[in-house]
């Protein structure tokens, strides 16, 4: 119990289940609720009621309840709040006197990824913090629903290792490996396992890593297969298929050629990778699930197309035809990650979300040749659409983001760190802008990768994200075809629920409640097949459809017109930077101005292009990087000293900056 809990009702009350809560400190509290107010939320539990303050509250599952009440009925629902003299379920008030007895509706569930997710991150804070036992008190609290979990094995080894419990820590470490923690590159760079490094025990695991990988694939192999069966998925009609000579294993339900099509594409994009970004490759198998179309909405019913877990090193692949009709490739995306994750993995870094996505989404609509050559998308326009109403989020801010600040505006946020990536691509910079990030020294100065972004442009990440709105606006969106229906398969037809306002298939006549039978005389029995059908057309391209009203059938000719994109929620004030108005590059050991900005401070001071800057408020300049660090800390419309050096001579200016 923590010191934020207090404890009000000291009678011990028999329950064995009910609702979840987590705490920012790790504790997990199992009642039923009593009450919640601004401040707090109470839970009656065995212990009694707890009254726990909401804002150290970092997970709440709530669980159904069955009530039996003395009169023979029976209510089911969420408990809201109880007090001695009633009890209010989903809404209704229930005296107390005349309640038989509460349970919980059915057995609850084990502990839910985000809860497991916030007790990790928890885990590793008070890690980082050199908290080693509360560390590890929490790690085990994961172990105690999930005995075999691997990272959370290897992670009580790492804490164990650094209070120089030896023996305990390999006995943990060697679980974790027969469980599946065999990334031995990882483990032989993580500084936690120093103290391990010429005991015997661990010795023998670096010995024994081939036939400990062997295992664990074996072992990954029916994980996957219980997984897929667990949505519904029948396992049984897919088949594992392993290219020897790049270490990826398929599991998948396709035809061989459609096999040979997919590994053929693979191979090539994985090495062109190579060559143009990434210079480490995986060194442990790379499992890829290749899930049909119907398997895809059992294993992704909150409407995702797919995910990489870099613990197992496993890609899901969906199959969309959503997707497909916008020349997107979840394969390519899913499978950027994993080559990404290698490489960081290899180096021992951890890049950023707006990074990580931004190669995935760059890469989603790639023509492949000598180079990959990445294609315009749809996210286009919900970019160019946040822009023009001012919502885009502030570079600065942006890339500071974690995973669930990311995931809050996700349209926007894929859109956006598409762009940012693909700007990077367009001015030929991605690969340098990458290795600068990657080198150690850079990379544990500034994690973000905003540093390195404003060396490659030689202004501030301000200066650079008011040009790229420009570039991005400039820019024309490739139009999807859109007819503008959407329906339900019924017996094998297709029902249509709507049909969308000044669309093509209103044009045609169509009405909610026809059948639609065929587009160009292909049929249409599902919502699938329609998409994958107008997927193949392109817009303004005329098409006949066939449906059924009532009992007549129907034929109409019409152009399909364009996908419209969605629109996106609120402004956020962007935030501001001191601005001179120039850019900056290496030249001959120094620092020389590349690009005036026209009407800025430096153009005014006559201040020219080819001209070197060597100090800064009296601080030497010898980089394009040291020149960034000093201008972010002068305030806009703050005096700034520059020594400018021009042909022989040298001359001090002073300038007040501006603002972007």
């Amino acid at each position: 119990m923590t010191r934020f809990i207090c404890l009000l009702i000291t009678a011990a009350i028999n329950i064995i289940d009910g609702d979840t809560i987590v705490t920012r400190d790790g504790e997990r509290f199992l009642g039923q609720p009593v009450a919640e107010d601004k401040v707090h939320f109470t839970l009656r539990t065995q212990y009694g009621d707890l009254k726990i303050p909401l804002d150290v509250i970092v997970s709440h599952k709530r669980d159904q309840y069955r009530i039996a009440l003395k009169d023979g009925s029976r209510i089911e629902g969420r408990i809201e709040s109880q007090t001695d003299k009633e009890v209010v379920v989903s809404g209704r008030q229930l005296a107390t006197a005349t309640i038989e007895s509460i349970v919980i509706r059915a057995t609850r569930a084990s502990m839910d990824p985000e809860e497991m997710g916030m007790l990790f991150q928890r885990s590793l804070d008070l890690h980082a913090k050199e908290k080693f036992e509360e560390s590890i008190r929490i790690l085990k609290q994961i172990l105690a629903e999930h005995p075999n979990h691997s990272t959370a094995l290897y992670n009580i080894a790492c804490a164990l290792a650094m209070t120089d419990k030896k023996s305990e820590a390999i006995e943990y470490l060697k679980k974790s490996v027969e469980t599946g923690f065999i990334n031995f590159v990882h483990m032989e760079k993580d500084a936690d396992l120093d103290s391990l490094r010429q005991e015997e025990g661990y010795l023998e695991l670096l010995k024994g890593r081939a036939e400990y990988i062997e295992k664990f694939k074996e072992l990954r192999l029916s994980g996957i297969a219980t997984a897929l069966k667990n949505q519904g998925v029948d396992a049984d009609s897919y088949e594992w298929f392993t290219d020897q000579e790049r270490n990826f294993v398929f599991l998948h339900n396709r035809s061989a050629e459609d096999l040979l099509q997919i590994r053929t594409g693979l191979n090539e994009f994985a090495e062109v990778i190579w060559k143009t970004i990434f210079k480490n490759r995986p060194t442990l198998p790379l499992y890829i699930v290749l899930l049909s179309s119907a398997d895809t909405q059992k294993m992704f019913k909150d409407g995702k197309g797919g995910f990489f877990d870099p613990a197992t090193r496993t890609l899901f692949c969906g199959d969309i035809p959503s997707w497909r009709l916008a020349r997107t490739s979840i394969i390519q995306h899913e499978f950027t990650h994993a080559l990404h994750y290698a490489d960081v993995n290899a180096r021992g870094q951890a890049h950023p979300i707006w990074l990580i996505e931004g190669l995935g989404t760059l890469y989603e609509t790639a023509e492949l040749g000598e180079a990959i050559l990445p294609r315009h998308s749809q996210r286009l326009a919900i970019l160019q659409d946040a822009i023009e109403r001012k919502q885009s989020t502030p570079w600065a801010e942006f890339m500071k983001m974690d995973q669930p600040e990311y995931m809050k505006r996700p349209l926007e946020s894929y859109a956006q760190t598409r762009y940012m990536t693909f700007y990077l691509w367009e001015k030929g910079l991605l690969r340098d802008f990458y290795d600068d990030f990657a080198i150690k020294e850079n990379y544990d100065h500034d994690r973000t990768g905003r540093e390195s972004y404003e060396v490659m442009f030689g202004k501030p990440i301000q200066a650079v994200e008011r040009d790229w709105k420009a570039w991005v606006q400039s820019l024309e969106v490739p139009p999807v075809p859109f007819l503008g229906v959407s329906g339900e398969a019924i017996d094998g037809k297709l029902i249509l629920n709507q049909v969308m306002n000044k669309s093509a298939a209103l044009e045609a006549g169509l009405k909610k409640g026809d059948t639609l039978l065929s587009i160009d005389g292909e049929p249409t029995p599902s919502m699938d097949d329609l998409m994958n059908l107008i997927g193949e057309k392109e817009a303004e391209q005329e098409i006949e459809i066939k449906y059924r009203r009532n009992e007549d059938e129907k034929t109409a000719r019409v152009k399909l017109g364009k996908r419209p994109a969605p629109r996106l929620p609120r402004p956020r004030p962007p935030e501001a930077a001191a601005d001179l108005g120039i850019a900056m590059k290496m030249l001959d050991g120094g620092i020389q101005i590349q690009e005036l900005t026209k009407g800025s401070p430096a153009e005014k001071e006559g201040i020219k292009t080819g001209d070197f800057i060597t100090f800064i408020d009296g601080k030497e300049v010898n980089s394009v990087r040291a020149y960034l660090r000093l201008l972010k800390k002068v305030k806009p419309g703050k005096a700034v000293k520059l020594k400018i050096k021009s042909g022989g001579e040298e001359r001090e200016v002073e300038l007040t900056t501006g603002r972007i």
